[in-house]
């Protein structure tokens, strides 16, 4: 309720990180690859399964600044696909 940035704030700021690595010349799947890596390490560190956890993570959703990290990354993954990327191996 508080935020400093709206989601859509957020979502320009994606995009600009986006546009700034290819104007680089830097392949821009480094954002979704990013972006995983923290969806990978938020999920490790939490319990989950719990009812708990799940109802916390729903209330933090709901008030967070940010979009959904699993949205982020399928948003950078599509983009990156039509403008002919190719994701790079691990």
């Amino acid at each position: 309720m508080s935020a400093k940035f709206s989601r859509k704030q957020e979502a320009q700021a994606d995009d600009y990180g986006y546009d700034f690595l290819v104007a680089h010349k830097k392949n821009p799947w480094a954002m979704a690859m990013s972006f995983e890596k923290l969806l990978s390490l938020s999920n490790g560190g939490a319990s989950a399964g719990t009812q708990a956890a799940s109802s916390s993570s729903a209330v933090s959703e709901i008030f967070s600044d940010h979009p959904s990290t699993e949205k982020r990354i399928a948003t950078m993954s599509q983009r990156a696909t039509n403008d002919g990327y190719k994701r790079p191996a691990k």
